[in-house]
């Protein structure tokens, strides 16, 4: 097992984004001419032209071209055929078909390979070993194609292009785990795997609840789990002396030379990446950058406090509470914006729904790494989904109902409900609601004057607390039931309007 060919690649692309950090307006304008060379939605000749002349959308208004797609133009939007879609799995609801382009593959890569090749620098104990990344299957039927179109890549591999066989090397998979459609068997399975790996060095996923889930499922079934080490269950080849090694749950005991965690933990993913962290016995953590099905758009750097922009792998543009747009170069340290991205897939001036926030310079931090050149590029910190709930004209955003979240001593989560008639339920991962909870939320809520007005006229009723013990395993559940995959599924602050009947029934 070698991280040799991943390693000289990742540093490849890591130093290939010195001159963008140089010059950040400049290597913007480079990533705008490949995506306007991509799209056949335009052929803006400049920036000005491209503002003027494509409008900002959401991804409604891309479905008349994604339509398009799915019947046989494979054109509708690149000049380049895409050679699949994906499905989003995001925190708001509704699927949607992203269709991907070898470009777009393309500027995944580079901005994973530029993340790799920092941590592999700052850390090369990490490569001797072997790294656990959140592969996880979709739990559910596989996908029928969507016209002529497979659904999926049908590997994660896929991203990294040739370098797909060499980061097989250094990645703990197996397949039976994809013949697996039960979670329960898929945990045991999942956790086996990775329990065979004493030298296990990286963990890598998205949610962080998802790596608390299988510690959970490892001290509350550590037998069974064991036991599908010892004897190779679901597949798996039996390994019943390391079955034997075995006498603590604690990550520090079981995988001595884990180097590095990583997982979300912005926005709505602070707290359970903070529970996360709590439980990994001084195993270094880093915080993710914002990647979505549509595109990569931040990549960390180890001892930065905020990822920076992946100005290669995607155009962007910000918007700020006043509506003005602005350019990576001219952001102001401590403001949020809307994040606008074009991209080589075919989505121009795409409204994505998330909201970041400028964390100011990083030359400080960079300039110990031998980067003093980024001077001036800020950092970005996902700050939560700019898209809200509005049943009266309230406009709550995920980012103040975080606020108002932040202090409870449980996970919560805000839920619109309609019925019997419109307000918000606060729902409690616990059995007993904590004092004086609904009283601290509601509080915080009145501080938006729409809300405090919507209760004043009774407009909205007023809050109510639910006991929702097992809270995450049901809102994971749910959206499994959906086709998220497993990976993908984070606890969002706030749903969407009515999807507490969803979730429910």
């Amino acid at each position: 097992m070698t991280w040799a060919g991943v390693t000289e690649a990742a540093q490849d692309a890591l130093l290939s984004h010195l001159p963008a950090f140089r010059d950040p307006k400049q290597a913007q304008l480079w990533t705008l001419s490949r995506v306007i060379g991509q799209s056949t939605l335009t052929d803006a000749r400049s920036l000005d032209e491209f503002r003027a002349t494509v409008p900002i959308r959401s991804y409604d208004d891309f479905t008349p071209w994604i339509d398009r797609i799915a019947a046989g133009d494979l054109a509708a939007l690149t000049h380049e055929a895409p050679v699949a879609f994906e499905l989003t799995g995001g925190s708001s609801g509704g699927q949607k078909r992203v269709p991907m382009t070898t470009s777009l593959l393309h500027d995944f890569r580079h901005g994973l390979l530029a993340w790799f090749g920092d941590f592999l620098a700052a850390d090369p104990d990490i490569a001797p070993g072997p790294a656990y990344f959140a592969i996880s299957p979709a739990l559910t039927e596989p996908r029928a194609p969507i016209g002529s179109l497979p659904v999926g890549l049908g590997s994660d591999l896929a991203y990294f292009g040739d370098l797909a066989p060499t980061m097989a090397q250094v990645l703990l998979y197996h397949p039976a785990l994809d013949d697996l459609s039960d979670y329960d068997d898929w945990a045991l399975a999942t956790l086996a795997m990775m329990l065979s790996a004493p030298d296990l060095r990286l963990i890598s996923v998205w949610s962080p609840s998802f790596l608390t889930g299988l510690l959970d499922v490892l001290d509350t079934q550590t037998e069974d789990v064991l036991a599908t080490l010892h004897s190779g269950a679901y597949g798996l080849p039996p390994n019943p002396e390391r079955a034997r090694e075995i006498h603590s749950t604690d990550p520090a005991d079981l995988w001595p030379n884990l180097r590095l965690i990583s997982a979300w933990a912005d926005a709505s993913s602070a707290r359970p990446a903070a529970d996360l962290h709590a439980r990994l016995s001084g195993i270094p953590f880093q915080p993710k950058g914002l990647l979505a099905t549509e595109g990569l758009f931040t990549f960390p750097l180890m001892g930065l406090p905020a990822p920076l922009p992946a100005l290669r792998s995607a155009f962007f543009e910000f918007r700020d509470v006043a509506g003005n747009m602005h350019l990576v170069d001219a952001l102001e340290p401590g403001e949020s914006y809307d994040l606008i991205v074009s991209t080589t897939g075919g989505l121009l001036r795409y409204d994505i729904g998330d909201r970041v926030i400028c964390e100011g310079p990083a030359a400080p931090h960079l300039a110990t790494k031998g980067i003093a050149a980024a001077l001036g590029l800020p950092m970005l910190r996902f700050s939560g989904r700019g898209a809200g709930a509005d049943l009266v004209g309230e406009k709550l955003t995920e980012a103040f109902v975080l606020k108002a979240l932040s202090q409870l001593p449980v996970t919560a989560i805000l839920a619109p409900v309609t019925i019997p008639n419109a307000g918000y339920e606060l729902w409690l991962d616990t059995e007993t609601v904590p004092q004086n909870a609904l009283a601290h939320v509601e509080a915080t809520l009145r501080e938006n004057p729409q809300y405090a007005h919507a209760r004043a006229l009774g407009q909205l009723a007023p809050l109510r607390s639910r006991p929702c013990p097992g809270l995450i395993d049901t809102y994971v559940k749910h959206r499994l039931s959906r086709g998220a995959r497993l990976s993908d599924v984070k606890t969002p602050a706030l749903l969407k309007p009515d999807a507490a009947r969803e979730i429910w029934g």
